[in-house]
C-alpha cells in the first residue's frame, strides 16, 4: 500500500525542506555488489539508483552542501522542497559511476571519506569482517559482531584463513585514490570528513571523538586544500553523541557542517542535519521516504521527533 500513498501530499504534511539522502555505493546493472560489502548493506544498481533519483528529481530539487545554510529551517510558502545527495566511506564506485552519472543530470553530491583508507592504504574493519563472513560463512556471526575495539582479532582470523588484505586492496581498489578525489572536486563535487577509520563514536571517549574529527578533516586539507563549506559526517551513527562534542568541535570549527543517520528527525544541536539512509533495503527511495515521513509524523504527535542531546 505504501507506493500508494499520495507522496506529494504526504511530503507537504512533514516540515522537512530537506532531504539528506545517503549511499556507499552503486554497482553496474545486473552486477553482483563486491565482497568487502556484501554481507553488511543491500547494493543498488545503476538502475535502481537512477529510478531513484528520477524520484527525487520529480519532487525536490538538488541544492550544493553550500547550500544548505541554517538546520531545520522552516519552509518559504510555496517553495519546493530540496535533496541534497552524499556517499560515504569513498569508495572507488564513486569516482567511476556515480560521479558520471550525476554530473550528466547536474545533480550535486558530497562525498564523505575516511584519510586512512584513500589510496588503498587500509581496509575499514566492518569490511575486513564482511570478506572474512565471504570466505568462512560458518562464522560469519562471529566475524560480522567484532567491534572497533578488537579489529586487531580480524587480521588474526585472516591470517589464520590464508586471507591477505593487503592483496585484497592492491587486486580490489576498493577506495578512491587521491586523483580520483581530485577529479571529483574538479568537476564541482565537495567532499567532507568521516573520521580517520570509521569507529562507532559512542564507544570512544570524548577526546577521541575530538581527535578522529578534527584529524580527519586536517588530513583533508593537508592533501586537497580548504573544504568550502567545511563538512563532517558521523560514522555509523550519531546516537548518543553529547552536545559536548560538537563545543569541543566548532571551538576550532565554528562554521562546521554535521550530518547524522537518524533519519527524518530535526536535531537539538544547530548545524547537525540527520540523513536518511537508502540501503536499508532494495526497497526504492518513494517507498523508504514514505515510510521515514510516516514514522515521521507519528513521532511527531508523541513528541519523539527531535533527536536529544545531553
Amino acid at each position: 500500500m505504501t507506493p500508494l500513498l499520495p507522496f506529494a501530499a504526504l511530503r507537504r504534511a512533514g516540515p522537512h525542506p530537506l532531504v539528506v539522502p545517503l549511499y556507499h555505493l552503486v554497482t553496474p546493472t545486473s552486477q553482483p555488489a563486491p565482497a568487502h560489502v556484501r554481507a553488511l548493506y543491500p547494493v543498488r544498481d545503476e538502475r535502481q539508483f537512477e529510478q531513484d533519483l528520477d524520484f527525487l528529481l520529480r519532487h525536490y530539487s538538488p541544492v550544493a552542501l553550500a547550500d544548505l545554510g541554517a538546520p531545520n529551517r522552516s519552509k518559504a510558502p510555496g517553495a519546493r522542497p530540496s535533496f541534497h545527495l552524499t556517499f560515504d566511506d569513498g569508495l572507488r564506485p564513486c569516482a567511476d559511476l556515480i560521479a558520471p552519472l550525476l554530473r550528466r543530470r547536474g545533480i550535486p553530491a558530497t562525498f564523505f571519506l575516511n584519510p586512512d583508507f584513500l589510496d588503498n592504504q587500509g581496509l575499514m574493519f566492518r569490511y575486513q569482517a564482511a570478506l572474512l563472513a565471504a570466505t568462512d560463512p560458518s562464522r560469519a556471526a562471529t566475524y560480522l559482531a567484532t567491534p572497533y575495539e578488537r579489529r586487531a582479532e580480524l587480521t588474526a582470523h585472516a591470517a589464520a584463513r590464508g586471507l591477505d588484505f593487503a592483496a585484497y586492496l592492491r587486486s580490489e581498489r576498493p577506495y578512491m585514490t587521491t586523483d580520483q578525489v581530485r577529479g571529483l572536486l574538479a568537476a564541482g563535487f565537495t567532499i567532507g570528513a568521516h573520521s580517520l577509520d570509521h569507529p562507532l563514536y559512542t564507544t570512544l571517549p570524548l577526546a577521541e571523538q575530538v581527535r578522529q574529527t578534527l584529524g580527519s578533516l586536517d588530513a583533508l586539507r593537508a592533501r586537497f586544500g580548504p573544504l568550502a563549506p567545511a563538512a563532517f559526517a558521523f560514522p555509523f551513527t550519531d546516537d548518543g553523541v553529547s552536545r559536548a562534542f560538537f563545543a569541543a568541535v566548532r571551538t576550532r570549527e565554528p562554521d562546521l557542517l554535521t550530518f547524522g543517520t537518524a533519519g527524518l528527525k530535526t536535531d537539538a544541536v544547530p548545524g547537525h542535519w540527520q540523513r536518511v539512509p537508502l540501503e536499508k533495503s532494495l526497497a526504492s527511495a518513494r517507498i523508504q521516504l514514505t515510510t521515514e515521513m510516516l514514522a515521521y509524523l507519528a513521532k511527531r504527535l508523541l513528541g519523539r521527533h527531535q533527536v536529544p542531546r545531553t
